[in-house]
């Protein structure tokens, strides 16, 4: 049954029979006189569809999916399917695709597409339309709705924790606890008005936070939905009337549906409203379509089963609702008539906002297979019309930019329009994320070209600042498909209040285009007057997530992560300023404020309220289990402790675990953040590995629980013990002289060759590096392939799961962190790093700034600061910086911003590249050098670099963690920054001029960082070479066989090196290398023991063997060998090699009872003595002066001469005693006769 206001006179009355999804039933259809409009009456399971307005574009396949939105202009869509989040564009490709860890029931999506907001799980995630992850926020409950404002500058969400939470895109500003938990959030287009529902409750917010709030008896908020400009809010009740509100609060009217409000979507200028109701247990539903103006519906229309999801286009004209489990989507115009159905179950429905796209989350019967599919549908105009302008793209003489008129001025079949430039403003920023009065502002924005042509002369954009033109930018042009970011030079002053921004694309009309109607962009900016800080008495730090309240006004904000908290808009006088977070107590402060500059109000101090947060060590470990002895590389024993809150309320402490040498130095194990509530206890197993740098002796253990998180745990600790003398560190088997090599080998490809690589450490030069060996179990003898192996095993080392996604984290800090404009954004850690001295020396070549410039060329400014030899030339510099010609304060902003911006972002590039690196690597596969010395390479500099220009000031240490502390910088850096905190001005320009200590200072810094990789790089560098040649002179013993057998080391000990009675692999002599019972041959070394070890062949079948065994000092090599050796089944060979077996006989016992029935000799004996003379090292005695004048130019590399002056003492030697001395004393040898 239909009831329309607007007339719809029925003249048609058919009885069909549909066919479809497993059912058939009869369905009655009224059709309006025009035969336009069609829709399915009781008794119906679907309806006919009009041809030509509404059409299926396409549909992916994704699961079912929850939340579905679309942007705008309809040109992306986003879904949350189970625990994936998908982006679409619109034709339908995946852009890409997260994979979230829990499920996704909300999204939403910017006007323009740009950003996306997820709810999975607990978690709220923000990305940009390329996929990169801006912030993530953790609550402690399920998230039940998102909003996001047009332009995605602002983000709201609700969570069933009981708390509305508001961002923007840096990170968090403010959140509210409601009465009862919130279900659903909704914002006006700029963000600037929020409202939200919970049970018997609706809230209205702004920018600020609380403004007003509604109780209504009953009402169960199903949805809200707030209009464009925050005028008026709609919310529809699960159960009773919904309501329509405007801003002060009045209820403009009520209406009680048929059934259950399930959904609600108010038009943007909120003229219109759409109502969706109907009971999820069955029964009918209903589509209502009101005016602002009266709660009597313009139209009603009734379907068969609930309404759970509409929306309405921005104008109003057209309404999408979807039912299930009827499996209907309905397109509505505004008169209620029906343009379009579509067969499926529709969980979401959301439209573009001309209304002629349509995106629907739910399922429906595959035509091919008959299969019900749980997808993401898109539908849009049958004919496709790419550019909205009402003409079909197959009779568009410009499909994608609109031009209804079609016109063609030279009637060359391609429409002006396409024939043109299109200017438009993407955006606009400024240099302060919050500036506050007497802040000098500099803005910017991106204009882009969206026409088909080049613009056909170079142009000017003007600034306007409360309707007055303030700047003029430079002219400039824009090529087809162009788009650039430009500033304005001229800085405004910020006073109190707030103030329309407003850039305007080619401001004199210069430019002919295709639309000129697009050329402006407008925003708003409010002014602080009013900051502070929120600290711990304890540690200084800011305190977090406090709330700050003033009073009389009663406005609240929320501190940033570094306790920064600003007001905007606050009328004069004066104010009580106080703060509250659970588990603290603050003391209260009072500032006046005043329209003639920023206030600054004093710090608020706060103090851990034990009786609130509180824990303790609640089972102490055994620590007996630590005892022991260990060497470096080993992990000692876990310690296992329990921790119990012994607060009253939830909270997340930190639990670790330190080592203490005898010398008072610390070792901190990673810490564990623990979330407990009142009374619970947890068990936290930590562990350490003995460090390189370790001292020898014993170590005492300490472990801790502390209240917040802290770079380290030696202070404002909740609960401690420690323990005395619990382990002892104590020197490793050598294996090769100076070094003990460890046990955790790996293999490593270069060239397409695979190596071994034995980690190994020298206590004396504190230095680690790797024994490479080949594939035949030697030492690689040539270096380049050495060095090759050694980086590929040492960069491998570092590498772990996490490294890609931390990488991509702290390029995506140090991306977010170039957005932020100008130098006046970021100029303390500009002014605190290198590039500060960079920029200084940059902006003497550009403004040609004296003899200094021409001096010391820019390449080596860091290199003189870091010799500190720029105290030297600091009156020089200062005086030729202030004599320049044209100096200004946005000269050097510039200047400065360019150099330091271009460093930040290569640093982000390079980490880029190293993360792809890692992410490209196959799983489980051996590392190639080729690619770990790309990672390598591309880490470093992104390293030197970021740090260098983050002012990472703590120290640098290898491997991974840079990661944390790099990203704790740039993230620090990037709140502060937005946090209003850092100040630009004149004076605060020449103090900087003036302070070069600080260039200095950070130039060292990067000196430091330079100098820390240079110490990592001795691992596959200098500390590989003295390995390599320690390894290749050191003496060890080499066993080999060719199957059918196993081959064994057993030491005087009893200890065993090959495959063991498990399956698994026995390393227990130091300095053992085994190659594998799958190799071939199958080799085991013994370095640094070339006597009193025994080899034994153990058989796998009846056969021969063949076995070499080697053994090798500095001086001699013997080489035995053994052929054609007959075994059966269970023979044992054993050979000895110690003094009591000069002559290396083995033992055969074929019946394995370990009596020999044979002893063999072997068949060959090499021995290969290089004595002091063989200089060459060829194995033969140099016994004349020509063999030994060549040898000795062989091994140095010379061309043979006929002067022997080898010593280079100016005095020939005239026979070969001298010969030999000066050869000896040149080559280091010791003389010997």
């Amino acid at each position: 049954m239909m009831r329309n206001n607007a007339t719809v006179a029925a003249s048609v009355v058919a009885v069909l029979l549909f066919v479809g999804a497993g059912w058939a039933s009869a369905a009655v259809i009224t059709v309006d006189k025009s035969g336009e409009h069609m829709i399915a009456l009781e008794g119906s399971e679907s309806s006919l569809v009009k041809a030509g307005d509404m059409s299926l574009l396409w549909k992916n396949e994704t699961g079912w999916a929850y939340s579905v939105d679309i942007s705008s202009d309809g040109n992306y869509v986003v879904a949350g399917s189970g625990k994936n989040l998908y982006l679409f564009d619109k034709t339908g490709d995946l852009t890409w695709n997260k994979s979230m860890g829990d499920y996704v029931y909300s999204v939403a999506i910017s006007s323009d597409g740009n950003y996306v907001v997820a709810g999975s799980g607990n978690s709220v995630y923000y990305f940009d339309k390329y996929g990169n992850r801006l912030w993530k926020h953790d609550t402690t409950d399920l998230i039940s709705s998102v909003g996001v404002s047009d332009d995605g500058n602002n983000v709201a969400f609700t969570s069933y924790d009981g708390y509305v939470y508001y961002f923007d895109k840096t990170g968090f500003l403010w959140q509210y606890e409601t009465t009862n938990p919130p279900s659903t959030v909704s914002m006006s287009g700029d963000g600037g008005e929020i409202a939200v529902g919970c049970y018997e409750w609706v809230y209205y917010f702004d920018i600020f936070g609380f403004v007003w709030d509604y109780e209504i008896d009953g009402l169960d908020s199903s949805e809200i939905s707030i209009s464009d400009d925050g005028e008026y809010v709609a919310i529809a009740s699960g159960w009773g009337s919904s309501y329509y509100f405007d801003k002060d609060k009045n209820i403009l009217w009520e209406f009680e549906p048929e059934q259950c409000g399930n959904s609600v979507k108010v038009s943007s200028d909120g003229e219109y409203v759409v109502l969706g109701s109907g009971s999820w247990g069955g029964g009918n539903g209903w589509v209502y379509y009101f005016s602002k103006d009266s709660n009597i519906p313009i139209w009603e229309n009734k379907t068969f089963q609930c309404v759970g999801s509409v929306d309405i286009s921005s104008d109003g004209e057209y309404v999408v609702a979807g039912s299930h489990p009827t499996w209907t989507l309905y397109y509505f115009n505004n008169t209620g008539g029906l343009l379009f159905d579509y067969p499926i179950w529709v969980e979401s429905a959301k439209m573009s906002g001309d209304g002629k796209y349509i995106v629907a989350a739910g399922s429906g019967w595959d035509e091919d297979d008959g299969e019900r599919k749980e997808c993401v549908y898109f539908f849009g105009p049958a004919t496709g019309d790419s550019d909205g302008d009402g003409v079909p793209d197959d009779m568009d003489n410009c499909p994608n930019t609109p031009n209804p008129g079609q016109e063609d001025s030279d009637e060359d079949g391609v429409g002006d329009a396409c024939d043109k430039s299109d200017l438009i403003l993407t955006d606009i920023w400024w240099d302060k994320e919050n500036p506050k009065i007497g802040d000098e502002v500099t803005f910017s924005y991106t204009v882009e070209n969206r026409g088909a042509a080049d613009t056909s002369t170079e142009f000017n954009n003007i600034l306007y600042i409360d309707s007055e033109r303030w700047d003029l930018s430079a002219r400039g042009s824009l090529a087809a498909g162009e788009s650039k970011d430009r500033f304005f030079t001229h800085t405004w002053t910020a006073t109190a209040g707030d103030h329309t921004i407003e850039v305007v694309a080619d401001g004199f009309g210069e430019i002919d285009e295709g639309d000129e109607t697009n050329n402006a962009s407008i925003k708003t900016l409010e002014i602080v007057n009013l900051e502070g800080w929120v600290i711990s008495d304890n540690t200084g730090d800011g305190i977090y997530n406090a709330t700050v309240t003033i009073s009389p006004r009663g406005m609240t904000a929320t501190t940033s992560p570094n306790g920064y908290y600003s007001f905007k808009l606050l009328p004069e006088g004066e104010y009580t300023i106080t703060s509250n977070k659970q588990g603290y107590t603050f003391d209260s402060v009072t500032a006046i404020v005043s329209n003639d500059a920023a206030a600054t109000a004093p710090t608020i101090i706060g103090h851990i309220d034990r009786s609130i947060i509180n824990a303790e060590i609640f089972q102490e470990p055994k620590i007996e289990e630590l005892y022991g002895s260990y060497v470096v590389g080993d992990r000692v024993p876990e310690i296992t402790y329990m921790i119990k809150n012994t607060g009253n309320i939830k909270h997340t402490f930190y639990a670790g675990y330190s080592v203490r040498d005898a010398y008072n130095k610390f070792w901190d194990a990673p810490y564990e953040a623990i979330t407990l509530n009142p009374g619970e206890t947890k068990e936290i197993t930590l562990s350490w590995e003995v460090q390189n740098d370790a001292s020898l002796g014993y170590y005492d253990v300490i472990i801790a629980v502390w209240a917040t998180q802290q770079l380290t745990y030696l202070y404002d600790d909740l609960d401690r013990k420690e323990y005395e003398n619990v382990f002892n560190v104590i020197p490793g088997d050598i294996s090769v002289p100076g070094w003990y090599l460890m046990s955790s080998d790996q293999t490593v490809d270069v060239g397409g060759l695979y190596y071994t690589a034995i980690p190994a450490y020298n206590p004396s030069l504190v230095n680690k590096s790797w024994l490479i060996l080949n594939e035949a179990g030697e030492v690689e003898q040539d270096w380049e392939t050495y060095k090759h192996a050694a980086e590929a095993a040492a960069i491998a080392s570092w590498i772990t799961p996490a490294t890609a996604n931390d990488l991509r984290e702290v390029q995506n800090n140090l991306t977010k962190f170039t957005d932020f404009s100008l130098l006046a954004k970021v100029v303390l850690w500009i002014r605190d790093t290198g590039s500060w001295l960079l920029g200084k020396f940059a902006l003497m070549a550009v403004t040609g700034g004296g003899s200094l410039a021409k001096d010391m060329p820019l390449k080596d400014a860091v290199d003189v600061a870091a010799k500190e030899i720029a105290e030297e030339v600091r009156d020089k510099l200062i005086d030729e910086i202030t004599e320049m010609p044209e100096l200004t304060e946005k000269k050097i902003k510039a200047i400065m911003w360019n150099v330091a911006v271009s460093n930040v972002k290569s640093a982000a590039n390079n980490l880029s590249v190293a993360a792809e690196v890692v992410e490209n690597h196959e799983e489980n596969a051996p590392w190639r050098y080729i690619e770990a010395h790309s990672y390598y390479t591309n880490y470093k500099e992104g390293a030197i670099k970021g740090c260098t220009n983050m002012n990472l000031t703590t120290g640098l240490q290898p491997g991974s963690d840079f990661i944390p502390q790099i990203t704790d910088v740039t993230k620090s850096a990037i709140e502060g920054a937005s946090g209003g905190i850092i100040d630009f001005n004149e004076l605060e320009l020449l103090d900087a001029i003036s302070d070069l200590d600080a260039v200095i200072n950070s130039a060292i810094v990067q000196r430091k960082y330079v100098e820390m990789f240079e110490e990592m790089e001795m691992e596959f560098n200098e500390s590989a070479k003295q390995l390599q040649e320690a390894a290749l002179k050191s003496p060890k013993t080499k066993g080999s066989i060719k199957c059918p057998a196993n081959i064994h080391v057993y030491d005087y000990q009893g200890r065993h090196v090959g495959l063991n009675a498990s399956g698994g692999v026995d390393l227990e002599i130091p300095g053992a290398y085994y190659t594998g019972p799958d190799s071939e041959p199958e080799s085991i070394v013994i370095f640094g023991q070339s006597e009193d070890i025994i080899f034994k062949i153990g058989a796998l079948d009846a056969g021969e063997f063949n076995f070499t065994l080697a053994q090798s000092t500095e001086t001699k090599t013997t080489t035995v060998t053994y052929l054609d050796v007959p075994i059966t089944e269970t023979t044992v060979a054993t050979v000895d090699v110690s003094e009591a077996n000069p002559t290396y006989l083995m033992d055969i016992d074929d019946d394995g009872d370990a009596t020999p029935e044979d002893t063999i000799e072997p068949d060959s004996i090499e021995i290969i003595t290089v004595f002091p003379y063989d200089h060459d090292r060829d194995g033969i005695v140099e016994d004349d002066i020509d063999d030994l004048i060549m040898a000795t130019d062989a091994y140095l590399g010379f061309n043979t001469i006929s002067e022997y002056d080898h010593d280079g003492d100016g005095i020939v030697e005239d026979d070969i005693d001298d010969l030999i001395m000066a050869t000896d004393a040149y080559l280091g040898f010791i003389t010997c006769e």
